[in-house]
């Protein structure tokens, strides 16, 4: 009985957490693209820039006449990247502290407060509870800084395979 009791108590603090770190107004995708959209609905609007290693390979764009710009802040490139002809991920990246401080406060404005694991960091990242996760980082000796937005889908299908390129290589890479 005492088993249940603790495993009731774990599960109840698991799913309350999860659900404390829920954010408001998670993204369903950006900037009218929703996540999973196919590459062949948007090929046309996009520019190929290379292809990042990672989950086998997921294929970065830029998009045709792309404003430039979130709130006040000036980015420096805005990538869409496409898993499987499925847009995944967009990465914005972004130079100078104006720009940073525009954009984090465009964020807050938009998502609420992130968590911010490390306080001497301007580091901050919003779990997906269910849409996307994002990671807002700036570093003062770059004077450059990032945002990634990540669906959630397609971040538990890459780790799904991933993983099960792990057990391939397990079986056969010895």
């Amino acid at each position: 009985m005492r088993k249940i009791l603790i495993l009731v108590m774990l599960f109840s603090f698991v799913f309350l957490s999860a659900t404390a770190l829920a954010y408001p107004n998670e993204p369903d995708g950006f900037r009218g693209l929703t996540w999973g959209t196919p590459l062949e609905r948007v090929k046309d609007s996009m520019v190929f820039q290379y292809t990042d290693g990672s989950f086998g390979g997921v294929d970065k764009y830029t998009r045709i006449d792309d404003e430039l710009t979130i709130g006040a802040a000036k980015l420096k490139k805005i990538e869409y990247g496409f898993w499987q002809n499925k847009l995944s991920s967009v990465n914005i990246e972004f130079e100078g502290y104006n720009n940073w401080a525009n954009l984090y406060q465009s964020v807050i404005a938009r998502f609420g407060e992130g968590l911010r694991p490390n306080r001497y960091m301007d580091k901050y990242a919003w779990l997906a509870s269910s849409k996307a996760s994002i990671l807002l980082e700036y570093s003062d000796i770059k004077r450059s800084g990032y945002m990634y937005i990540v669906s959630k889908v397609a971040s538990d299908e890459q780790n799904a395979w991933e993983k099960e390129q792990a057990q391939k290589g397990g079986k056969s890479g010895f």
